[in-house]
């Protein structure tokens, strides 16, 4: 092998002498010198008449030839420059990592506070002064038998992200495959209006693409940070895989210190994550101090499902109606009257002649007690019920502080106090106190709403099991039920009765065009 004065001189000759690297391409010109060829091109688009960089001897046209004999030396001197290198450095490594750099004695022990290996010349130093010592092999083993330990729950918080991940891509394709339901029944209804509604057709797609693309985004957001959880488990399997199958117990140490210290910041990165810059800044130093991280201690990785659906109410709707309330003109079908059944009501409510409007009344009635009748609770059922079909009613609440609007199921209890609940048969929207809006889903659910409507939309899908509210005064959607209906549903109303006032009549609103 050639020595390193060998390299050098060879290196020498074979320098270009304009970019004074070794020869690249190499051209011989007519005078004799050689230069890369990179070089001569460059340099003679920069002058006029043209020359030889070296001797200055003038050309009348541009011309040189390909040096092979001197390309094929300088490719050589190139890779004995590299070996000499690669060389040296493995030499110095392999010397390096078995002796202390400050005493040039043979690493034997393992420095548990420091995380490090020492000589037994640096035990006895200052730097060590009552630290933890163990036998280099002693260490490996202690190391190995944690590793091990830390395998199991690192297994089980992958397979609860693959879990989670697996029913996330299943909820994604859920969402999408009812966004593009709706859209069906969105092209569909709007067909019927023809053209000149086509601006609401298409306003209507855009906000529900919108809530799509919102949606779908945010799931798959959390995908990609199940992903990238997942993957970062993985990597640390691999790494300690690795340290395992590591025979040698120097580079083994070396490994376990790095491992540790990647671990050791990602829990103290994941516990500050919400915490201020300079408290974060103490924690990493904290964590340089204690050997903090012990294999096998994991903690449980958290993951959660991003479960977001769709506004169903907002594009499922009375959408025909929605438009003829813009448009004044055109409505197919009209919705039907409904009246109320006063066998059903209690006997302190009072009933219209015509069975559209109930309200509180001054009196109690003296009724007999009849199995359909509601006999403590102020309510009222409709006369017609529902086991099938799309149907859709307004009702009239006016400026009452107190109200409940929905259906009830044929089944519920009619007597002694009455639970409004889904679970119950009850699937109602309440008002309380003139300004709290409360859905009876279980648990319940308090609406913000900014304006008080006057007249409550209920929206019925049987087969569909959907059941919407509307502000009927402007059409905006206020809440949707989903659920599976299996008995015939009858509209529910109760005008309440708020600190024993007696208010404006509830009123069943029979459209008329």
């Amino acid at each position: 092998m050639a020595s390193c004065k060998q390299v050098y001189g060879l290196e020498e000759e074979l320098t270009c002498p304009v970019c004074l690297d070794l020869f690249n391409k190499p051209v011989m010109l007519e005078c004799g010198h050689n230069f890369c060829k990179n070089c001569i091109d460059s340099s003679w688009s920069k002058e006029s008449p043209i020359s030889c960089p070296e001797c200055r001897q003038e050309f009348h046209e541009k011309k040189y030839v390909v040096n092979r004999v001197l390309a094929t030396l300088s490719e050589k001197a190139m890779d004995v420059c590299l070996e000499q290198k690669d060389t040296a450095c493995t030499q110095d490594h392999s010397t390096n990592k078995t002796l202390c750099p400050d005493h040039t004695e043979k690493l034997k022990l393992f420095c548990k506070d420091d995380m490090t290996l020492i000589c037994v010349v640096c035990q006895h130093s200052c730097k060590h002064a009552c630290h933890s010592f163990l036998p280099q092999q002693d260490a490996v083993y202690l190391y190995k038998r944690q590793l091990k330990k830390s395998q199991s729950p690192i297994k089980c918080n992958l397979k609860i992200l693959r879990k989670v991940q697996k029913q996330q891509m299943q909820k994604i394709f859920s969402v999408r495959e009812k966004s593009r339901a709706l859209e069906r029944h969105i092209k569909s209804e709007f067909a019927k209006l023809q053209q000149f509604i086509q601006k609401k057709e298409q306003q209507l797609l855009q906000e529900l693409k919108a809530e799509e693309v919102s949606i779908v985004t945010a799931m798959e957001e959390n995908m990609k940070q199940i992903s990238e959880e997942t993957n970062a488990l993985q990597e640390i399997m691999s790494d300690i895989q690795a340290l395992l199958e590591q025979k040698d117990s120097v580079d083994f140490i070396e490994g376990i210190r790095s491992l540790i210290k990647k671990l050791s910041q990602g829990l103290e990165e994941e516990k500050t994550s919400v915490k201020a810059e300079a408290q974060s800044d103490e924690k990493e130093a904290d964590v340089s101090q204690d050997s903090k991280y012990k294999p096998g201690e994991s903690e449980e990785w958290k993951c959660e499902l991003v479960n977001l659906n769709l506004s169903l109410g907002k594009y499922k709707g009375p959408l025909q109606y929605i438009i003829w309330r813009g448009m004044k003109s055109f409505i197919s079908p009209v919705p039907s009257p409904l009246k109320l059944d006063p066998v059903t009501a209690h006997p302190a409510l009072f009933l219209s002649k015509d069975q559209t409007a109930v309200q509180y009344g001054v009196i109690r009635w003296q009724l007999h007690d009849d199995p359909r009748r509601f006999d403590q609770c102020p309510c009222v059922l409709g006369l017609e019920g529902f086991r099938s079909g799309i149907h859709y009613w307004e009702v009239k609440v006016g400026n009452n502080p107190e109200w409940d609007i929905g259906v009830a199921g044929e089944s519920i209890n009619r007597k002694g106090q009455i639970t409004l609940t889904d679970k119950d048969g009850f699937w109602t929207l309440l008002l309380r106190d003139g300004n709290k809006y409360v859905v009876t889903k279980t648990p319940s659910e308090v609406l913000c709403l900014t304006v008080k409507p006057q007249k409550i939309g209920v929206y019925l899908d049987y087969e569909g099991g959907q059941l919407s509210f509307y502000n009927a005064d402007n059409m905006s959607h206020l809440y949707t039920f989903t659920d599976t209906f299996l008995e015939i549903l009858y509209p529910y109303v109760s005008p309440s009765l708020n600190g024993g006032i007696q208010h404006k009549p509830m009123q069943m609103f029979n459209l008329k065009i």
